[in-house]
């Protein structure tokens, strides 16, 4: 059963506020019905004061009492049905125009505790109700019997209480789904692999399914990874990058697709349900993975994109739709927090490998300087005749030498890189070898040409991210543009960087020229670069046409200057 008691108390008085009103106008109604206060039956009429007089003591107790809401609401609700059931019998039995009070005993009952609330009270009020059209009772009080008006009201019983009981199991569903959400995917330890088992596993509990699909991307790879969740076991593949996939561009909230009927359905911006038509509906990825009705949930975090395809959905679901925006959520931060964590172990590391190349240089190092300079020293005081005393010592001197270069190598290999030392780069050099490396990975044609002075050097957080903004940018127009030749051109002066790439391929889906602004607007373009950009405190320009892009990025040095 749901978990009602942080609204019980809440309930409580909102039911017993009715109450209140309900036994008013019930008295009045039986006065109206018998003209007047002589025209009641006494037993009706004690009834109904006295019931007056217990719903407003019960009004007043349910907001001052609030510890024991679930004692008050049981002894309130057994007076309910003993006096309805009473005036029922007392006034006309199947056609008294008492009924409907049954229908609000069902409908508190549903408030309070859910759909098994409301199967309960509409069986007790069915079995109530329904002794009034036994022949029995016609002959002990003289009533007559209506079996329209009788066949009529069991009838919008059984259907207000099936529907009760529906919307409470529909409610019981919505509540459990969202106390699942509190069991959200957490990154265990920094392991170089996304969690993205664990996200599977977290979106299935919620929804109660066995099937889904993670598939996700890495801006460095030239494939996509695709992790299945199956009731075997988890399965892992790869899946070729498709610039064609308008899954990759435009699936960026949460949707059903039915494969089946190729059928695309969303929630618009203002709440309501769409059905959409468009591109989406051929993409390759979906026709695989979800061959039935699924939910995809995209997920997004940084140098990360993805999509979560729970496959074998029983139904369209307005509410799985909203829940599957917040689940969608929930694993995007549990990615961020895997990405903080490996960030965290890197830094960790560097700063740990920092140290011990500062205990090698200040100790070991010092002591095999001070020892060669002995060895040294002895060296000058042997004399020519003793040789192969002096042939030991320079080898000594010749192997203590070798050892030094070599623990020099390995403490400046343990130095911290540009990004986190701030130490002037050579960007020129950095931006060659990084194309040489990214020409060797996409198979692409990279020429790059660097016109920086020598007398100056860029700061070092700045070269990391321009280069960081470069493999981006490669990484796009190779997996998405279908690039087969990239130029890198960049020049500064005394304020600027100045970074212009250029490829060969299709373009993006809206051709002209935008800034940053604009790319935000329309929502196309690579929102990882415009967040580097950004960041840098530089402007983004980026020109689309049919056989390429431009990307023309300007980034101020004095912001990044140590």
């Amino acid at each position: 059963m749901q978990n009602h008691l942080l609204l019980q108390a809440r309930q409580n008085r909102l039911i017993a506020t009715v109450r209140v009103f309900q036994a008013c106008f019930s008295l009045a109604s039986a006065l109206v019905e018998h003209g007047g206060a002589g025209g009641f039956d006494p037993y009706v009429r004690q009834i109904l004061t006295g019931y007056l007089g217990v719903s407003a003591l019960g009004c007043v107790t349910a907001y001052f009492w609030r510890s024991r809401h679930e004692t008050l609401f049981l002894g309130l609700l057994a007076v309910d049905g003993l006096v309805f059931a009473a005036v029922l019998y007392l006034t006309a039995g199947s056609t008294s125009p008492f009924f409907a009070v049954f229908l609000l005993i069902v409908l508190s009952a549903t408030l309070q505790w859910g759909w098994r609330g409301a199967a309960a009270a509409t069986a007790t009020a069915l079995a109530v109700f329904a002794a009034t059209g036994l022949p029995t009772y016609h002959d002990l009080t003289g009533s007559p019997f209506d079996p329209p008006r009788f066949i009529l009201r069991i009838g919008t019983l059984l259907s207000v209480g099936g529907l009760l009981v529906a919307y409470g199991q529909h409610q019981e569903r919505i509540n459990n789904g969202m106390l699942s959400l509190f069991g959200a995917p957490r990154a265990a330890e920094a392991s170089e692999r996304p969690p993205t088992f664990e996200c599977l596993e977290f979106a299935t509990s919620v929804f109660g399914l066995e099937r889904a699909t993670f598939v996700w991307g890495d801006p460095e790879e030239p494939s996509l990874q695709i992790d299945q969740l199956t009731p075997g076991g988890p399965l892992k593949s790869s899946w070729p990058i498709s610039a064609d996939d308008p899954l990759m561009d435009d699936a960026r909230e949460p949707f059903f697709f039915d494969g089946r009927r190729p059928t695309v359905v969303s929630l618009a911006p203002d709440g309501r349900t769409r059905r959409d038509q468009g591109d989406i509906l051929t993409s390759p990825l979906l026709s695989v993975f979800a061959t039935e009705l699924a939910l995809v949930l995209p997920v997004s975090a940084s140098r990360f994109s993805g999509w979560i395809i729970l496959s074998a959905f029983p139904s369209l679901d307005r509410e799985a739709l909203m829940l599957g925006g917040v689940v969608a959520r929930q694993v995007s931060v549990a990615i961020e927090a895997w990405r903080s964590l490996v960030a965290w172990r890197d830094a960790a590391a560097a700063e740990e490998r920092v140290r011990i190349a500062r205990d090698l240089h200040d100790g070991t190092l010092q002591f095999m300087a001070g020892t060669a300079m002995q060895l040294t020293a002895l060296f000058r005081e042997l004399e020519p005749r003793q040789k192969g005393a002096r042939d030991r010592v320079q080898r000594l001197l010749e192997d203590l030498k070798s050892e030094q270069g070599q623990l020099r190598v390995l403490i400046d290999s343990t130095s911290p890189p540009a990004r986190l030392g701030g130490r002037p780069a050579d960007f020129q050099e950095e931006v060659q070898n990084l194309a040489a490396v990214l020409a060797r990975r996409w198979s692409t044609d990279i020429s790059v040409n660097v016109e920086q002075p020598a007398d100056r050097e860029l700061p070092g957080n700045l070269a990391f991210e321009l280069l960081q903004i470069v493999r981006e940018a490669i990484s796009n127009a190779v997996r998405h543009g279908k690039a087969s030749a990239v130029s890198i051109n960049a020049d500064s002066d005394k304020k600027s960087m100045k970074l212009t790439i250029t490829d060969n391929g299709i373009g993006m889906p809206v051709h002209g020229v935008f800034n940053m602004q604009e790319l935000k607007t329309i929502r196309v373009g690579p929102r990882m670069l415009q967040d580097r950009v950004s960041a840098l405190g530089g402007e983004l320009v980026l020109e689309s046409r049919p056989n390429g892009t431009t990307l023309r990025i300007t980034a101020p040095l004095a912001r990044a200057a140590p």
